[in-house]
C-alpha cells in the first residue's frame, strides 16, 4: 500500500512509523490504533499529570487525524469525525504545557479564550442542524411538524425505546419537532449570551435534548462529541455542586491564586510563580493567534449553513472548522437488507440459465478523477446506470456480475436457509433491538446508507407494482457494492470478515468431515433481500411479539461459494482465507492495559522518589511491549521477530515477571497492588499459552492460559477471582477451539 492519504492528505504519525522501519500497513494502522487506546486510557483514567499535559491531546489528535485522512470511506465520510477532530484541536490549547499533578494547577487557570471558542463551536454545530432542516435539501416533514412519525423506525440503527416512542400520540410527535426546532435553531443564540443563568439553562437544556437523542438511537459518539463542549458553558459554581468539598476548596484555593486574590502575607515571589507568570504571558499572543485563526476559518462554515441548502462539509486537511448541517432529511420508509446463509448444495440451474463470467471483475486502481480527487470502482456505484463507461469498468460494483436472478425460488425455498444477521441492523422480526451507542458499527451504518437512505425511489416503484398486480411484487434492486465485497469475503472463509457479522463464526462453519472435523467451510452459498420494515403497533407486539413487521420487496440474489479442487475435496481441507486468531486481542488488550498500568506507576514512584519501584515499572513496560510485539509477529506471520522475541524472553518469562511481582506488591500494597499483579498473571499465563500454542497448536490457546493462570495465583498466594473469571471463559473458549481449529489458529 502506497504511504499516502486519500489525494495525498496529511498522516504524518504513519509518516514517521515509516522512518522508524514499520512499513504502511495493516499492521501499523493496528499498531497505531493500539496506541490511541493507551494515550486515551491515560487521558481518561490515568494520573493527572497525563489529564494536564498537552502534549498527550496533540498526540491523540495527530494520530486520529492519521487515520482518518487515510480516506476510507466508512471513516471520512461521517461527520462526527470531523467534529471529534475539531473538538480534539481545541483541547491542546486548554491543557498547560507544563504537567502538574494537580487537578486544579495554580497559576495556570484555563485561558477563558479557548472555553469561548468551545462556545463557538457549540453554536454552530447546533445552529447548522436547525438551518439544514429549513433549506432545498430538507425533508418536507419538517415544514408540516410529522418527521418523528417515520424517524424512529427510519433511523439508521434504532433502539428499544425507539420502538416504544414510535407508538405514541400524534400530537406528542407534533410537540417533538416543534421541540426540535426550539433546540437547534432559537437555543444556539443563548449559549453565546453574557448572562450566566441563560447560559447555564442553555446548557441543560441542551445536555438534556442530546440525552433524549441518546436514549432512542444509536447514533455512534455524535451526540456524546456535540455534549461535551457545552461542559464549556458551566462555571465552577455550578460545577462544585457535583464534587466533594475538598475538591471544591481545592479549585477555590487554586482559582485565588490565578487572580491574585491571595492574603498579603501569602503573596510571596517563588521560581515557579515566576515561571508561571512567564508562561501565561507567552501563551496570551498564541490563543490570540488561535482565536484569529479560528474566526477566520467559520466563514466558509457559515457560508455553508446560512445558504439555501447547508449540508455536512469540511474546507481544508486538518478539519479544523466543519459545517455541520445534519439529519435535515428524514426517510419515510425503511429500505432493509436481509442476509441468509446456508450449508446445503444449491440446485442445478434451470435450462437456459446462464451464469456470470468467470472474469467479471472491478478495474483495479482508480478509474477516474478531479481536481481534488481520484475516485475506485467503489466510489461510483451511484454512476452506474448513468455512465456506461463506468459499467464496463465495474462489472462486479455496478452488479453485472450477480448470478441469483436466474434461479428458481421454489428450489431455493427448498434450501434450509439460516438468517445472517447484522450487529446493529434490523433481521429477524423478533429480534429486540441494540443499545450500542456511543460504540459505533460502521458497517452497519454504510450499510443503512446505502439502502434506507439511498433507495426510497424503490418504495414509489414497488407500491405501483404491487397495485398493477393486486399482490406481492418483486423488483430488480442491485446490491451495494460493500455488501459484495463483504459476502465474497464471508464465502472465501474470511473469518475476519465474518466477526463483522451478528451472527457467530462457530455458526458460520461447518465441519468438511463430521467424523474427522479436520476442516471447517464456510457457506455454500448466501442470499441476499430487500424487505419493507415497519415498527409493530402494541397490539402486534403483544400478540405476536415481533418488534417489527416486514414485506417482500426484491428477487433474491444468490452468491455462490467458489467449487473446492478435486484434491481439496477428497483430503477435506478448504483452501480459504486464513485469518488471525480472534483470541489474541483480549492478550494484546491485556498487554495496553498492563502498560498503562505500569506508566501510572512510573509517575507514582518519580514523585516519592522510589527508585526500586521505578525498575520495576519499567520492568514492567518493557515486558508489557514484549507481549505485544510477540502477539502482533505471531499473528501477522513475522516468524524472524518471532524467534528473535522468543530468545530475548526465553529467561525473562520464567523470572523476571515475578521479582517484578514482588516489589510491586510489596511496595504498593491495596487495591492498585492488587491490579497489578492480576494483570502481570494474565499477560504472563497468555505470554506461555503463545509460546505453547507455536509448538503444540493443536492442545488449546485458552486451556494453557488458565492452567498457567492458576499457577501464577497460587506461587503468589492471591486472591482468585480475577483470574478465576477469565480462566473460566479461556477454559470453555480453549475447549470450543480444540474442537474447531478456525483458519489461521494453527
Amino acid at each position: 500500500m502506497p504511504l499516502q492519504g486519500e489525494s495525498g492528505r496529511p498522516i504524518p504519525v504513519f509518516r514517521f512509523l515509516d522512518s522508524m522501519g514499520l512499513p504502511f500497513g495493516d499492521l501499523s494502522v493496528e499498531v497505531l490504533s493500539w496506541i490511541g487506546v493507551l494515550m486515551s486510557l491515560l487521558l481518561a483514567t490515568g494520573d493527572r499529570c497525563f489529564v494536564m499535559w498537552a502534549p498527550l491531546p496533540f498526540a491523540l489528535w495527530l494520530t486520529y487525524l492519521s487515520i482518518v485522512n487515510l480516506g476510507a470511506r466508512v471513516v471520512i465520510g461521517y461527520g462526527w469525525e470531523w467534529e471529534t477532530l475539531e473538538v480534539g484541536f481545541l483541547m491542546i490549547f486548554l491543557c498547560p504545557m507544563l504537567p502538574s499533578r494537580s487537578g486544579f494547577p495554580p497559576w495556570l487557570p484555563p485561558p477563558n479564550i479557548v472555553i469561548w471558542l468551545l462556545r463557538w463551536g457549540t453554536f454552530r454545530l447546533l445552529i447548522g442542524a436547525g438551518m439544514s432542516k429549513l433549506g432545498e435539501r430538507s425533508s418536507s416533514c419538517w415544514r408540516d411538524f410529522t418527521c418523528t412519525d417515520t424517524h424512529y423506525y427510519t433511523q439508521p440503527m434504532p433502539n428499544p425505546f425507539a420502538w416504544l416512542f414510535h407508538n405514541l400520540p400524534t400530537s406528542v410527535h407534533r410537540t417533538e419537532v416543534m421541540l426540535t426546532f426550539v433546540e437547534q435553531l432559537i437555543l444556539p443564540f443563548a449559549v453565546l449570551a453574557p448572562l450566566r443563568c441563560i447560559r447555564i439553562s442553555a446548557c441543560l437544556a441542551e445536555l438534556f435534548f442530546q440525552l433524549c437523542i441518546v436514549g432512542t438511537g444509536n447514533y455512534a459518539w455524535i451526540n456524546w462529541i456535540g455534549a461535551l463542549p457545552c461542559i464549556a458553558l458551566l462555571d465552577d459554581g455550578f460545577l462544585s455542586y457535583f464534587f466533594r468539598t475538598s475538591m471544591v476548596e481545592s479549585a477555590t484555593k487554586a482559582s485565588a491564586e490565578a487572580e491574585g486574590h491571595l492574603p498579603r502575607g501569602q503573596r510571596r515571589v517563588t521560581i515557579p510563580r515566576v515561571l508561571c507568570w512567564m508562561y501565561r504571558t507567552a501563551r496570551f499572543p498564541v490563543h490570540m493567534l488561535l482565536l484569529g485563526f479560528i474566526l477566520c476559518k467559520s466563514a466558509a462554515p457559515l457560508k455553508e449553513l446560512f445558504s439555501p441548502a447547508p449540508w455536512l462539509a469540511y474546507y481544508d486537511d486538518y478539519f479544523f472548522v466543519n459545517a455541520q448541517g445534519v439529519f435535515g432529511f428524514i426517510n419515510k420508509h425503511r429500505v432493509n437488507l436481509v442476509l441468509h446463509y446456508t450449508h446445503d448444495p444449491l440446485p442445478e440451474l434451470p435450462k437456459g440459465a446462464r451464469r456470470s463470467q468467470k472474469s467479471c471483475a472491478d478495474t483495479n486502481g482508480y478509474i477516474a478523477q478531479n481536481e481534488r480527487e481520484r475516485y475506485a470502482c467503489a466510489d461510483l456505484e451511484e454512476l452506474c446506470g448513468k455512465n456506461k463507461d463506468v459499467k464496463k469498468l465495474c462489472p462486479w460494483t455496478c452488479g453485472i456480475c450477480n448470478t441469483s436472478r436466474n434461479w428458481d425460488e421454489r428450489a431455493l425455498r427448498s434450501m434450509r436457509w439460516k438468517p445472517l444477521e447484522f450487529k446493529n441492523l434490523p433481521g429477524a422480526v423478533t429480534r429486540r433491538p441494540q443499545i450500542t451507542s456511543p460504540y459505533h458499527y460502521r458497517l452497519d451504518w454504510e450499510t443503512w446508507i446505502q439502502t434506507t437512505a439511498s433507495m426510497e425511489r424503490y418504495i414509489e416503484v414497488w407500491e405501483q407494482e404491487r397495485r398493477a398486480r393486486r399482490g406481492a411484487a418483486a423488483l430488480d434492486i442491485p446490491l451495494p457494492g460493500h455488501i459484495r465485497a463483504l459476502v465474497r469475503q464471508i464465502l472465501a472463509g474470511d473469518t475476519d470478515a465474518m466477526s463483522l457479522m451478528g451472527t457467530s463464526v462457530l455458526e458460520l462453519l461447518q465441519p468438511a468431515n463430521n467424523k474427522t472435523n479436520a476442516a471447517w467451510l464456510p457457506p455454500t452459498a448466501i442470499r441476499a433481500e430487500f424487505y419493507s420494515y415497519k415498527f409493530t403497533t402494541p397490539t402486534q407486539k403483544w400478540r405476536t411479539g415481533a418488534w417489527w413487521t416486514r414485506e417482500k420487496m426484491s428477487q433474491p440474489h444468490v452468491f455462490e461459494r467458489a467449487p473446492m479442487s478435486p484434491k481439496s475435496a477428497s483430503e477435506d481441507t478448504w483452501a480459504g482465507i486464513a485469518r488471525s486468531p480472534w483470541q489474541r486481542h483480549w492478550v494484546l488488550f491485556l498487554s495496553v492495559f498492563g502498560a498503562y498500568a505500569s506508566l501510572c506507576g512510573i509517575v507514582d514512584s518519580v514523585c516519592s522518589l522510589s527508585i526500586s519501584t521505578l525498575t520495576a515499572e519499567l520492568a514492567g513496560v518493557l515486558y508489557y511491549m514484549a507481549c505485544f510485539a510477540l502477539a502482533l509477529a505471531v499473528d501477522y506471520e513475522h516468524m524472524e521477530l518471532v524467534q528473535q522475541i522468543s530468545k530475548q524472553m526465553k529467561a525473562s518469562v520464567e523470572t523476571l515477571p515475578w521479582y517484578m511481582v514482588i516489589a510491586v506488591t510489596s511496595l504498593r500494597p491495596g487495591f492498585n497492588g492488587v491490579v497489578q499483579l492480576s494483570i502481570l498473571a494474565l499477560v504472563k499465563a497468555a505470554d506461555c499459552g503463545f509460546f505453547h500454542l507455536l509448538k503444540f497448536p493443536r492442545e488449546g490457546f485458552f486451556r494453557n492460559v488458565l492452567v498457567e493462570t492458576c499457577k501464577c495465583w497460587w506461587d503468589v498466594g492471591r486472591s482468585l477471582v480475577l483470574p478465576t473469571v477469565l480462566g473460566i471463559f479461556a477454559y470453555s473458549a480453549g475447549r470450543q477451539l480444540e474442537q474447531l481449529q478456525l483458519p489461521g489458529t494453527g
